[in-house]
């Protein structure tokens, strides 16, 4: 993670671990699915059979194997109990990430709590590592991949795991609803047709690890962060910056040391609104140029997946890190007919990595102009 002036005094930083635990499910199967462009949206009337606001509000990606609007403790244990390596309790660190969590319950409106009390209970007395919290919105699963990234980076860790979560109980899709910022069919980032986001839930987790904390673990490299960027619009409370100049500064910044031109697959954050889609293409292109953005395989997993609110960053990283060690990039999900007025050629179809490209790129924007980029590196390139 060390740019062309620094890289004698930050230290690599390897993704062991990555997985998420989606409405499309988890593991190796959630990338095949991701490829082969299945969807795990389903009608909101099928998730809130109870609530008649909802009845026309669209797709959402919802976890079938939580139940009841107390959400948040369930999703983490399922998360867990499906995406936990032996190693968890090893790490040095841990970095929670969520944006609001639940609206009920206990804990309502304070995911650190939730998160804190959900691995008390699944680490059974064991002692825990020291534990952050990151709530930026929407980018907090990138933002906390960042500061777990700069952690070790810096060596003041040598094992950082990450997990990052969000719920979507029926207040939450409610309030969108009324904003407008949901579909009223389903996510098509990119597309003439696209009318808001399908929200959901998911949770996230990743294992960083120096070279000393691979070795001590007894773990092998998936892929290297080989930067991060972040910046601040102070544009709008739900509305990004028109034009994409501060957004593209997070972009410049993660990948700043890096050849551009080697940037294979780009994970769009593609929320499908009239408003992101238009000021992220102005991002991208501001900060890798027409020419090497043409080049580059552009997709998007909302429309599968959902946006999965605070673990949406984390999600789409974990989706970014298995397309470049796997080799095969997923299509725009949800995309029928792209907009012809927006300067981008968005992919509809999978994509295969060649030989030369060696990084892939993962954007993240949040309500209130925070915007988060990662960039991974296959690791026999790095």
């Amino acid at each position: 993670m060390a740019s062309a002036s620094d890289s004698q005094t930050c230290r690599p930083v390897w993704i062991a671990h990555a997985d998420a635990l989606t409405c499309l499910g988890y593991g190796p199967e959630l990338h095949a699915a991701l490829v082969a462009g299945r969807s795990g949206l389903t009608p909101a009337a099928e998730a809130f059979p109870n609530v008649e606001r909802l009845a026309g509000a669209g797709m959402v990606g919802r976890l079938k194997t939580v139940e009841g609007e107390v959400r948040v403790p369930g999703i983490l244990a399922s998360g867990l109990r499906c995406l936990a390596p032996d190693t968890l309790l090893e790490a040095d660190l841990m970095v929670g990430a969520c944006s609001l969590g639940d609206l009920a319950g206990p804990d309502a409106g304070q995911p650190r709590m939730a998160f804190e009390r959900a691995l008390r209970d699944w680490s059974a007395g064991k002692r825990l590592p020291s534990i952050q919290f990151v709530s930026s919105a929407c980018s907090s699963g990138t933002d906390a991949l960042g500061l777990g990234a700069m952690s070790i980076a810096a060596g003041v860790a040598d094992v950082v795991a990450v997990i990052a979560f969000d719920s979507l109980p029926a207040g939450k899709l409610v309030q969108h609803v009324a904003l407008g910022t949901q579909s009223r069919d389903r996510a098509r980032p990119f597309d003439v047709g696209r009318s808001g986001t399908s929200f959901g839930e998911a949770v996230a987790l990743v294992l960083l690890a120096s070279e000393q904390g691979l070795r001590r673990l007894g773990l092998s490299e998936l892929v290297r962060v080989a930067g991060f960027g972040m910046s601040g619009d102070a544009h709008d409370v739900v509305a990004p910056d028109p034009d994409g100049q501060h957004a593209a500064r997070a972009i410049q910044v993660a990948l700043r040391g890096a050849n551009s031109g080697a940037v294979g697959y780009v994970n769009a954050h593609g929320s499908g609104t009239p408003l992101n889609d238009r000021a992220e293409v102005g991002a991208l292109r501001r900060a890798i140029g027409p020419a090497a953005l043409g080049k580059m395989h552009i997709g998007g997993t909302k429309g599968a997946l959902g946006h999965t609110l605070g673990a949406t960053g984390l999600v789409e990283a974990v989706v970014a890190a298995r397309a470049l060690s796997d080799g095969r990039y997923p299509p725009t999900a949800g995309l029928e007919q792209p907009d012809p007025n927006l300067d981008i050629t968005p992919a509809m179809r999978p994509g295969k990595r060649s030989a030369h490209q060696r990084y892939a790129l993962s954007v993240t924007f949040g309500f209130g102009g925070v915007n988060s980029a990662v960039l991974l590196e296959e690791a026999r390139h790095a």
